[in-house]
């Protein structure tokens, strides 16, 4: 799929940084151009980014594609709200903005008699990584709308939503 944005908004060093740490060489042993080294890697096409290069590496993402983020939002009823946050940025920035949005909002039971112990989340935080991280991956990106995350003050609801699902 093709994000309709050119190269320039690809951000080369975030991307030397992972090739460095997959492949265990630089970029600078490469012997081809950085645009064959894209299409190689099928981030481009055509001088065009892929929707996969600009969500990966791209720069500015919220901006060119700001459907593609997470709308985090906790209500304290139904006409009023508690915090909200629009959560974009490439890939890995998402599913830890959109963790640390759910966990900051989540309640904590005390299990401990010690005052200082910081509480048991009333989800699991293993289980709050696993549903943002399955909302950004298995996403339909042919449809152009944010994933919402919902939390209810007065209600026991915690809905992490995608139009295709």
């Amino acid at each position: 799929m093709d994000a309709s944005v050119g190269i320039a908004f690809f951000y080369f060093f975030y991307f030397s940084e992972f090739y460095q740490t997959v492949y265990g060489e630089t970029l600078d042993n490469i012997n081809i151009s950085k645009e064959q080294l894209l299409n190689n890697f099928k981030l481009a096409k055509d001088k065009q980014l892929t929707l996969a290069g600009l969500l990966l590496f791209g720069t500015q993402v919220e901006s060119i594609k700001p459907q593609f983020g997470i709308k985090g939002t906790r209500y304290f009823n139904e006409n009023e709200f508690w915090d909200k946050e629009d959560i974009g940025g490439k890939l890995p920035e998402p599913q830890k903005k959109g963790v640390d949005f759910i966990l900051r909002n989540l309640k904590r039971r005390q299990i401990s008699n010690d005052f200082n112990a910081p509480g048991e989340l009333e989800i699991p935080m293993l289980v709050v990584k696993e549903a943002v991280a399955n909302a950004l991956v298995h996403r339909d990106y042919f449809i152009n709308s944010s994933i919402f995350i919902n939390n209810y003050v007065d209600k026991r609801i915690k809905r992490i939503l995608n139009r295709n699902n």
